[in-house]
Protein backbone atom coordinates (compact mmCIF):
# COMPACT_ATOMS: atom_id res chain seq x y z
CA UNK A 1 0.00 0.00 0.00
CA UNK A 2 1.13 3.44 -0.94
CA UNK A 3 1.61 5.82 1.89
CA UNK A 4 0.68 9.67 1.70
CA UNK A 5 4.12 10.48 1.34
CA UNK A 6 5.27 8.08 -1.28
CA UNK A 7 2.29 9.30 -3.62
CA UNK A 8 3.82 13.03 -2.33
CA UNK A 9 7.15 11.53 -3.76
CA UNK A 10 6.00 9.48 -6.49
CA UNK A 11 4.40 12.84 -7.68
CA UNK A 12 7.57 15.27 -7.23
CA UNK A 13 9.34 12.32 -9.57
CA UNK A 14 7.06 12.68 -12.47
CA UNK A 15 6.84 16.27 -12.40
CA UNK A 16 10.41 16.25 -12.20
CA UNK A 17 10.56 14.26 -14.93
CA UNK A 18 7.98 16.64 -17.29
CA UNK A 19 9.79 19.52 -16.24
CA UNK A 20 12.97 18.10 -17.14
CA UNK A 21 11.53 16.84 -20.63
CA UNK A 22 10.73 20.89 -21.20
CA UNK A 23 14.50 21.48 -20.59
CA UNK A 24 15.47 19.90 -24.08
CA UNK A 25 16.88 22.04 -27.00
CA UNK A 26 17.01 20.39 -30.53
CA UNK A 27 17.46 17.05 -28.11
CA UNK A 28 20.05 18.65 -25.11
CA UNK A 29 19.43 20.14 -22.27
CA UNK A 30 20.03 23.48 -21.85
CA UNK A 31 23.48 24.47 -20.83
CA UNK A 32 24.67 26.09 -17.80
CA UNK A 33 25.43 29.66 -20.35
CA UNK A 34 21.51 29.31 -21.52
CA UNK A 35 19.79 28.89 -18.30
CA UNK A 36 15.69 28.44 -17.45
CA UNK A 37 16.08 32.28 -16.32
CA UNK A 38 17.36 33.26 -20.14
CA UNK A 39 14.53 31.33 -21.71
CA UNK A 40 11.58 33.09 -19.19
CA UNK A 41 10.49 36.67 -20.38
CA UNK A 42 9.77 37.28 -16.24
CA UNK A 43 13.17 38.52 -16.62
CA UNK A 44 12.50 41.81 -14.17
CA UNK A 45 13.83 41.85 -10.40
CA UNK A 46 13.86 44.74 -8.48
CA UNK A 47 16.69 45.78 -6.19
CA UNK A 48 17.62 44.50 -3.14
CA UNK A 49 15.99 46.63 -0.47
CA UNK A 50 18.23 48.14 2.39
CA UNK A 51 17.38 47.59 5.91
CA UNK A 52 16.09 50.96 5.98
CA UNK A 53 13.93 50.85 3.67
CA UNK A 54 11.86 47.33 6.21
CA UNK A 55 12.62 50.08 9.01
CA UNK A 56 10.86 52.64 7.57
CA UNK A 57 7.82 50.61 7.10
CA UNK A 58 7.31 50.49 11.04
CA UNK A 59 6.33 52.77 13.67
CA UNK A 60 8.98 50.80 16.28
CA UNK A 61 7.88 53.84 18.86
CA UNK A 62 4.29 53.22 19.41
CA UNK A 63 4.36 49.20 18.95
CA UNK A 64 3.27 47.44 21.65
CA UNK A 65 5.13 47.96 24.60
CA UNK A 66 5.24 44.30 25.44
CA UNK A 67 7.50 43.79 22.76
CA UNK A 68 10.96 44.52 22.93
CA UNK A 69 12.40 47.17 20.63
CA UNK A 70 14.68 44.95 19.31
CA UNK A 71 12.72 42.01 18.60
CA UNK A 72 10.93 43.99 15.97
CA UNK A 73 14.07 45.61 14.29
CA UNK A 74 15.44 41.52 14.18
CA UNK A 75 12.01 41.12 12.13
CA UNK A 76 13.10 43.80 9.78
CA UNK A 77 16.45 42.22 9.04
CA UNK A 78 14.79 38.94 8.54
CA UNK A 79 12.31 40.05 6.30
CA UNK A 80 14.85 41.88 4.33
CA UNK A 81 17.12 38.73 4.24
CA UNK A 82 13.66 36.70 2.81
CA UNK A 83 13.41 38.91 0.43
CA UNK A 84 16.97 39.93 -1.05
CA UNK A 85 18.13 36.47 -0.76
CA UNK A 86 15.50 33.50 -0.79
CA UNK A 87 12.23 35.43 -2.86
CA UNK A 88 13.52 38.25 -4.34
CA UNK A 89 10.00 39.18 -6.48
CA UNK A 90 8.58 39.75 -3.05
CA UNK A 91 11.35 43.29 -3.23
CA UNK A 92 8.30 44.41 -5.45
CA UNK A 93 5.89 44.69 -2.32
CA UNK A 94 8.74 46.09 -0.15
CA UNK A 95 9.50 48.23 -2.70
CA UNK A 96 5.63 49.39 -3.61
CA UNK A 97 5.02 50.17 0.32
CA UNK A 98 7.85 52.41 0.56
CA UNK A 99 6.32 54.09 -2.38
CA UNK A 100 3.61 55.08 -1.14
CA UNK A 101 5.65 57.37 1.84
CA UNK A 102 2.78 57.30 4.75
CA UNK A 103 3.07 53.49 5.57
CA UNK A 104 4.24 53.33 9.15
CA UNK A 105 2.98 49.78 10.76
CA UNK A 106 2.29 48.89 14.34
CA UNK A 107 3.09 45.75 15.63
CA UNK A 108 0.57 44.80 18.75
CA UNK A 109 0.89 41.94 20.45
CA UNK A 110 -2.75 40.29 20.49
CA UNK A 111 -5.13 39.59 24.18
CA UNK A 112 -5.22 35.87 24.94
CA UNK A 113 -8.36 34.26 22.13
CA UNK A 114 -8.46 37.78 20.36
CA UNK A 115 -6.97 35.58 17.18
CA UNK A 116 -8.77 32.78 16.71
CA UNK A 117 -6.99 31.45 13.45
CA UNK A 118 -3.94 31.77 12.60
CA UNK A 119 -0.88 33.40 14.15
CA UNK A 120 -1.32 37.39 12.84
CA UNK A 121 -3.88 39.67 11.76
CA UNK A 122 -4.46 43.00 9.90
CA UNK A 123 -6.25 46.49 10.10
CA UNK A 124 -4.78 49.56 8.49
CA UNK A 125 -1.82 49.89 9.70
CA UNK A 126 -1.71 48.03 12.47
CA UNK A 127 -0.41 44.00 12.60
CA UNK A 128 -1.49 42.00 15.36
CA UNK A 129 0.27 39.01 16.79
CA UNK A 130 -0.76 36.16 18.73
CA UNK A 131 2.81 35.55 20.22
CA UNK A 132 6.31 36.92 20.16
CA UNK A 133 7.86 33.97 18.35
CA UNK A 134 5.52 34.69 15.18
CA UNK A 135 8.09 38.07 14.43
CA UNK A 136 10.87 35.43 13.71
CA UNK A 137 9.01 34.06 11.16
CA UNK A 138 9.17 36.24 8.14
CA UNK A 139 6.30 34.77 6.04
CA UNK A 140 3.63 35.30 8.19
CA UNK A 141 4.98 39.13 8.71
CA UNK A 142 4.84 40.10 4.87
CA UNK A 143 1.64 38.30 4.23
CA UNK A 144 0.37 40.35 6.60
CA UNK A 145 1.98 43.70 4.85
CA UNK A 146 0.66 42.11 1.55
CA UNK A 147 -2.77 43.02 3.07
CA UNK A 148 -1.56 46.37 3.92
CA UNK A 149 -0.86 46.83 0.06
CA UNK A 150 -3.93 45.64 -0.97
CA UNK A 151 -5.73 48.67 1.16
CA UNK A 152 -3.48 51.42 0.46
CA UNK A 153 -2.78 50.80 -3.12
CA UNK A 154 -6.29 49.08 -4.53
CA UNK A 155 -8.74 51.15 -3.01
CA UNK A 156 -9.22 50.69 0.78
CA UNK A 157 -12.10 49.40 2.33
CA UNK A 158 -14.12 49.11 -1.26
CA UNK A 159 -11.32 46.02 -2.25
CA UNK A 160 -11.11 44.58 1.43
CA UNK A 161 -14.74 43.54 1.00
CA UNK A 162 -15.97 40.96 3.09
CA UNK A 163 -17.28 39.27 0.51
CA UNK A 164 -14.44 38.50 -1.54
CA UNK A 165 -12.06 37.67 1.77
CA UNK A 166 -11.14 34.47 0.12
CA UNK A 167 -10.03 35.83 -2.88
CA UNK A 168 -8.46 38.41 -1.14
CA UNK A 169 -6.16 36.10 0.99
CA UNK A 170 -5.81 33.87 -2.24
CA UNK A 171 -4.29 36.52 -3.97
CA UNK A 172 -1.91 37.65 -0.77
CA UNK A 173 -0.94 33.62 -0.77
CA UNK A 174 -0.30 33.66 -4.67
CA UNK A 175 2.03 36.53 -4.47
CA UNK A 176 4.22 34.62 -2.41
CA UNK A 177 3.76 31.53 -4.59
CA UNK A 178 4.36 32.96 -6.99
CA UNK A 179 7.39 34.93 -5.69
CA UNK A 180 8.59 31.42 -4.15
CA UNK A 181 8.19 29.14 -7.28
CA UNK A 182 10.09 32.42 -9.17
CA UNK A 183 13.46 30.82 -6.80
CA UNK A 184 13.01 27.26 -7.73
CA UNK A 185 12.03 28.32 -11.32
CA UNK A 186 14.87 29.95 -12.01
CA UNK A 187 17.29 27.10 -10.57
CA UNK A 188 15.52 25.06 -12.84
CA UNK A 189 13.87 22.96 -10.63
CA UNK A 190 10.03 22.60 -10.28
CA UNK A 191 8.70 24.43 -7.03
CA UNK A 192 8.17 22.35 -3.80
CA UNK A 193 4.42 22.19 -3.47
CA UNK A 194 5.29 21.51 0.52
CA UNK A 195 6.30 25.08 0.75
CA UNK A 196 3.58 26.58 -1.71
CA UNK A 197 0.87 28.25 0.75
CA UNK A 198 -2.19 27.59 -2.11
CA UNK A 199 -1.62 23.52 -1.31
CA UNK A 200 -1.38 24.09 2.22
CA UNK A 201 -3.51 20.76 2.98
CA UNK A 202 -3.86 19.21 -0.66
CA UNK A 203 -3.94 15.78 -1.14
CA UNK A 204 -5.69 16.03 -4.10
CA UNK A 205 -2.44 15.36 -6.90
CA UNK A 206 -4.24 16.69 -9.79
CA UNK A 207 -4.83 20.01 -8.26
CA UNK A 208 -1.60 20.02 -6.85
CA UNK A 209 -0.13 19.50 -10.65
CA UNK A 210 -2.85 21.96 -11.86
CA UNK A 211 -1.59 24.64 -9.83
CA UNK A 212 2.03 24.31 -10.08
CA UNK A 213 1.53 24.26 -13.57
CA UNK A 214 -0.17 27.78 -13.65
CA UNK A 215 2.57 29.03 -11.51
CA UNK A 216 5.11 27.66 -14.54
CA UNK A 217 2.96 29.21 -16.79
CA UNK A 218 3.16 32.74 -14.80
CA UNK A 219 6.51 32.41 -15.05
CA UNK A 220 6.92 31.91 -18.07
CA UNK A 221 4.84 34.46 -19.43
CA UNK A 222 2.29 32.36 -21.57
CA UNK A 223 -0.61 33.27 -19.64
CA UNK A 224 -2.83 36.00 -20.93
CA UNK A 225 -4.74 38.34 -18.42
CA UNK A 226 -8.13 37.38 -19.00
CA UNK A 227 -7.14 34.21 -18.83
CA UNK A 228 -5.23 34.58 -15.10
CA UNK A 229 -8.21 36.36 -13.66
CA UNK A 230 -9.80 33.07 -14.73
CA UNK A 231 -7.20 31.12 -12.86
CA UNK A 232 -7.52 33.11 -9.95
CA UNK A 233 -10.97 32.94 -9.29
CA UNK A 234 -11.03 29.06 -9.68
CA UNK A 235 -8.28 28.69 -7.33
CA UNK A 236 -9.56 30.96 -5.18
CA UNK A 237 -12.83 29.33 -5.18
CA UNK A 238 -10.98 25.98 -3.91
CA UNK A 239 -8.37 27.61 -1.29
CA UNK A 240 -8.88 25.19 1.36
CA UNK A 241 -7.12 26.85 4.14
CA UNK A 242 -10.15 29.76 3.68
CA UNK A 243 -13.07 27.61 2.63
CA UNK A 244 -15.17 29.44 5.55
CA UNK A 245 -14.82 32.41 4.18
CA UNK A 246 -16.90 34.59 1.62
CA UNK A 247 -15.91 34.17 -2.01
CA UNK A 248 -17.13 35.89 -5.21
CA UNK A 249 -16.15 34.18 -9.14
CA UNK A 250 -16.01 37.82 -9.87
CA UNK A 251 -12.79 38.56 -7.83
CA UNK A 252 -10.30 40.68 -9.77
CA UNK A 253 -6.25 40.42 -8.01
CA UNK A 254 -5.86 44.01 -9.05
CA UNK A 255 -2.41 43.95 -6.99
CA UNK A 256 -0.53 41.62 -8.96
CA UNK A 257 -1.31 43.31 -11.78
CA UNK A 258 -0.31 46.85 -10.29
CA UNK A 259 3.26 45.06 -8.70
CA UNK A 260 3.94 43.15 -11.81
CA UNK A 261 1.92 45.05 -14.93
CA UNK A 262 4.86 43.60 -17.32
CA UNK A 263 4.24 39.59 -17.15
CA UNK A 264 1.00 39.05 -18.99
CA UNK A 265 0.94 38.42 -22.67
Amino acid sequence: MVTKEGLKRIIWILLSAVFLVGCYDDGNYITEEETIESESLFYYESEEVSLSMVLSLFDIINSDPGIPKENIVRMCENICNAVNFEFPRLRDVIRALVNLKNIRMRIILAKTGEIKEGYADWDDKVIRIKEKWVLGDPSIIIHEMIHQLQFSLCGGSAYMRSDFERNIEFEAYLIMDISMAEAWLKQGMIPDASKLHFLYGVDDTVLVMDYINFLCRVYERTISKEEFVSEFNRFAEKFEAYLGAEYSPSGTPSLIFSLWPFVWY
